[in-house]
């Protein structure tokens, strides 16, 4: 669902504008020839094509679908109408539908850009894919819808914000060539191209990618991110669909787009004399990768870019959303409070590392996220850098060859010693060596043998001790219960420490929970391993430490917090006496 910024009206959909506010502001979207045809034969003037993309369809499977209802007027009158929502999933490469006011194939814009074609429209407007004369390379064009050209407001403020945009001057971002207003009036962005292969299109297709992929393009994307952070700008519509994925210097190669456009759409942070153009408490984006401050409507940062980093990070490792609904409210509740589903309910298995990167970067308090773009991209790059390496099938082809030619040489070599050999016994040499030889071992043979001293054997010095491990007691408690120990020796819940290291189990009266414990010896201390049945999130002084927890205890106690999927939370207090 989706929210009009004219009139305010949910409806169905992803755009900013319903269907029936782009039919009053830009015209009828049925080709007018169609039209004619129809008003000759008699019969009703047809309701207009609703404004989404979503509606187009492909050619000779269905005709084109009507928006029944009352028209404009009525809608004014305060008639709600909402259009049906499309009963087919639209193909990918479903044509692209004129309308009236779209730049002609072969129009030259600028001096400066041919239009090659369009390539769809969205909320902001159409994008057309152009060539820049003279530099012989591809650009896009993206215009302004008409009905948002009305507002001054927003004309400013895509001026501001465009100046802002064309700054940005980074490998990973798409760059912002021009910008301005056509002799029509029209706003346009003349960008760089990065490609028509997005990862949503890449993630539809292959489900998921393995670890080191993901990793990749998000260590990409994180780059990307962080030059617009520096420039103070936050890109808020952070997803697949703005990951453009293309192969350079024979890897995979990401470029982030519209970074910055949802502010230019939205403008959450207007100077006070400006009106809100959105309407109060609107929210533009995508609702599955909203923070929470983003779907609240709160003042966002850089912070907001990373959650929404975390999200498509699981949804590569994954295929699937970590946090789902199913409108866009349901989004905003879940966002706010709900944890996110863990990657083995769906069969994968993630690295330790990466899992503790998803976790923090998904933190419902901005404050308990990576504090930067760039710190996640140094986690990121660390835990790709963890995994093993994989060789590629040039690298597997080379070594082959290497082993070939080791084991070639080795056997000319042999060659050349037998031959040198030969050689050297044609001239009796050889022959005359091992007769010398034979006379030595025979002159050996005859000579009394002696008997060898007796080996002195020097006193072996006894080995160190071990150290001895002083025994301890480890102290559980839970707070509102009482609990069990099992595999260990123990008073109550006090468990004698003896050895250096061992394991034992904490079993829960109140509710059937338990939680196996591994501890070692570290130091005075001892270093303990806990992983709850049934499943839950392991938690230290506010932390996530994943679903099996590592922590060191001491003398001073320590709180241990263990959060369930499916609500509820249980505690337990640990302290070491040696």
């Amino acid at each position: 669902m989706a929210i009009c910024l004219i009139c305010s009206i949910e409806f169905p959909g992803t755009e900013t504008i319903c269907p029936f506010c782009a039919e009053e502001r830009t015209g009828a979207l049925v080709p007018r020839e169609e039209l004619a045809r129809e008003r000759a034969a008699g019969g009703e003037e047809p309701a207009n094509v609703a404004f989404s993309p979503s509606l187009q369809l492909e050619s000779g499977v269905q005709g084109p679908r009507r928006v029944s209802g009352p028209a404009g007027p009525a809608r004014r009158e305060g008639i709600p109408v909402t259009p049906p929502v499309p009963d087919h999933t639209p193909s990918r490469n479903a044509p692209i539908r004129a309308r009236e006011g779209d730049l002609i194939a072969g129009t030259i814009l600028l001096h400066q850009f041919r239009v090659v074609r369009k390539l769809g429209e969205g909320g902001f407007g159409a994008v057309y894919l152009a060539e820049q004369l003279g530099l012989n390379r591809k650009a896009v064009i993206k215009v302004v819808h008409p009905a948002l050209v009305e507002n001054e407001t927003f004309v400013q403020r895509f001026h501001r914000e465009a100046r802002m945009l064309a700054s940005l001057d980074h490998h990973h971002l798409v760059k912002v060539f021009n910008f301005g207003q056509l002799p029509t009036g029209a706003l346009f962005l003349a960008m760089e191209y990065g490609g028509d292969r997005t990862l949503a299109q890449e993630l539809a297709e292959r489900g998921r990618f393995d670890a080191r992929r993901a990793l990749h393009i998000a260590s990409q994307v994180l780059d990307a991110l962080a030059e617009a952070h520096q420039m103070g700008i936050v890109h808020r519509d952070l997803k697949p669909a703005n990951v453009l994925l293309s192969i350079k210097g024979g890897e995979e190669w990401v470029k982030v787009v519209d970074v910055g456009i949802a502010k230019v759409m939205a403008g959450d942070e207007e100077r006070p004399d400006e009106a809100r153009l959105t309407g109060t408490g609107m929210v533009l984006g995508t609702p599955s990768y909203y923070s929470p401050e983003q779907a609240r409507g709160l003042p966002v940062d850089g912070r907001s870019d990373l959650y929404a980093t975390g999200i498509v990070l699981y949804e590569m490792l994954t295929g699937h959303l970590p946090i789902k609904g199913r409108t866009p409210i349901d989004y905003v509740r879940a966002h706010a409070v709900e944890v996110p589903t863990p990657a083995r309910k769906y069969g994968v298995s993630l690295p330790e590392g990466v899992e503790r990167i998803i976790l923090r970067a998904l933190q419902k308090e901005p404050g308990r996220r990576f504090g930067s773009a760039r710190e996640m991209k140094a986690a990121v790059d660390a835990a790709l850098s963890a995994l093993p390496r994989r060789f590629t099938s040039s690298e597997r082809e080379g070594s082959r060859r290497r082993r070939w030619r080791i084991a070639g040489g080795a056997a000319l070599l042999v060659l050349c010693a037998v031959g040198a050999g030969i050689a050297v016994d044609g001239f009796g040499v050889l022959s005359r060596w091992r007769k010398a030889a034979a006379v030595r071992e025979t002159v050996v043979a005859v000579a009394p043998e002696s008997a060898p001293p007796p080996a002195v054997t020097p006193p072996q010095a006894p080995p160190p001790a071990a150290p001895a491990v002083k025994p301890g007691r480890l102290f559980v408690r839970a707070l509102g219960g009482e609990v069990r120990i099992s595999g260990a020796t123990a008073s109550g819940s006090d468990v004698y420490i003896q050895g250096a290291a061992g394991s034992f189990t904490v079993l829960g009266d109140a509710d059937g929970w338990s939680v196996s414990v591994k501890y070692r010896r570290a130091g005075s201390g001892l270093s303990l391993t806990l992983e709850s049945s049934p499943l839950a999130m392991v938690y230290f002084e506010d932390s996530p430490l994943g679903r099996v927890g590592t922590v060191k205890v001491g003398k001073a106690p320590v709180q241990i917090v263990f959060h369930r999927p499916a609500g509820g939370e249980f505690a337990l207090i640990l302290k070491f006496a040696p």
